[in-house]
Formats: C-alpha cells, sequence, structure tokens
C-alpha cells in the first residue's frame, strides 16, 4: 500500500506528495482520520484528491495511505430497501451504532456480511460450466430474484 503526505488542503481538495505509483481514481485514505478519497489527477509528483467527507481538520504533513484499487461498490442480495450515501456507506447501520450525525471517517458494511440467502443451484456436480451461464438463484424479497 502506498503512502504520501499531505501538502495542502483547499476545500475537498487534498494535495498530496508520495504517492507518485498510485493510480488515477484511487481510492486514499486521508489524514488521521481516514477519510475517503480519490486521486483525481498526477502531476509532476503531486496527487491531487477529492476528498468525500467533511476535511475539519486536516492538516500538512497528515498521511495518505492508498488502497491502489478504484472506487468500487459492493453487490448482492441485500440492497433492496436499504439507503446509502454516496459512498456507500449504509445510513441505517451508521445512525445505529453512532447516532443522527456521520462522524468523519466513520464506516460500517454495505451488505449484512451475517445474513445468510438461500441459493438454488441451478446445475448439479459435474455439469459443464461456460461463460455467462447462471449457476442459480437467490430470491432477494418475494419480487426480486437474483440470477448468479
Amino acid at each position: 500500500m502506498a503512502s504520501g503526505t499531505i501538502e495542502r488542503v483547499s476545500g475537498p481538495i487534498v494535495f498530496a506528495k508520495g504517492l507518485e505509483g498510485s493510480g488515477l481514481y484511487d481510492v486514499v485514505n486521508v489524514g488521521k482520520k481516514k477519510l475517503m478519497g480519490e486521486i483525481i489527477r498526477q502531476n509532476q509528483g503531486m496527487a491531487t484528491i477529492q476528498v468525500y467527507e467533511d476535511v475539519t481538520g486536516l492538516k500538512v504533513g497528515e498521511e495518505v495511505e492508498c488502497s491502489e484499487r478504484p472506487l468500487s461498490l459492493r453487490l448482492g442480495p441485500g440492497l433492496v430497501g436499504t439507503i446509502y450515501d454516496g459512498i456507500q456507506r449504509p445510513l441505517k447501520t451508521m445512525y445505529e451504532e453512532k447516532g443522527a450525525f456521520l462522524l468523519a471517517g466513520q464506516r460500517a458494511e454495505a451488505l449484512d456480511l451475517q445474513k445468510k440467502w438461500d441459493f438454488a443451484a441451478s446445475l448439479k456436480e459435474g455439469d459443464p460450466i461456460a461463460p455467462g451461464l447462471a449457476l442459480g438463484t437467490v430470491q432477494e424479497t418475494s419480487s426480486i430474484l437474483h440470477t448468479i
């Protein structure tokens, strides 16, 4: 995991050095609170980062860690009926954990990873598989059937 340091903060834009090997659109954790951001420009050793959370209190010299992967979302059964913010943080879960106000750097799993879903296999052991072949289904709600 590549890391650098904050050189300048200008509203939700942070400039950091030391992230030369990081890619454009890689997700970064900024500062002590590990605020989520994304590298939107690389120019002569300076990474320009769009931070997606409140940057109040960020200081020059704080660390920036690069995940070396682009922003992505977790998909699967359990999305329907859940309300998320713009970076797929489940608002109800976060409210239940910390109260009505989102805290800087607060995280929660997008999907309930403990919940079990019934999988109905379409194939049996030994059947040939190929790209695009449906392996089975998962019923999320009475009207939503996911094909796997």
